[in-house]
């Protein structure tokens, strides 16, 4: 679980992929997450944690610590996942695009991060910015996401 919660939370380490893999990056960290986060939200381990509770156990702060972590880290990657998803069409069109067509396509798609980044409450640090700016100038065979 840390694991998950802990992994870097940008697909920087691929500055070469296109924003396809950023979006497919977001799509699965999500997943992941709410799964995660659906696990410790579970009844009988609402019941563990009430019993630890009682006990006063030393176990129960760093779990109920994790446990905050693991829900605002899905909120926030649902978040990014939910603003990211409204480049996919243009950045689709993008990668089947010709190279005359490019110019034209690449207006909507700079709008659009513009709007992710003036509106995204998680997705709007300079340097995720700059990461999603470098992914869309990616050369066109990298937009593909497989």
């Amino acid at each position: 679980i840390k694991e998950v919660v802990n992994e870097k939370d940008t697909f920087e380490h691929l500055e070469d992929s296109g924003p396809l893999a950023e979006i497919e990056y977001w799509n699965a960290r999500t997943e992941d997450l709410n799964n995660i986060k659906g696990q410790v939200q579970r009844p009988d381990v609402k019941r563990i944690v009430d019993v630890l509770d009682l006990a006063k156990s030393s176990y129960l702060d760093p779990f109920l610590k994790l446990s905050h972590i693991i829900q605002h880290k899905a909120t926030e990657s649902s978040d990014n996942l939910q603003f990211l998803r409204t480049l996919q069409d243009p950045c689709e069109e993008l990668a089947k695009a010709e190279p005359k067509d490019i110019s034209h396509l690449l207006p909507n798609i700079l709008s659009r991060i513009r709007d992710i980044f003036s509106t995204s409450r998680f997705y709007n640090t300079s340097e995720r910015l700059t990461s999603l700016l470098k992914k869309v100038h990616a050369p066109a065979r990298f937009f593909r996401n497989s």
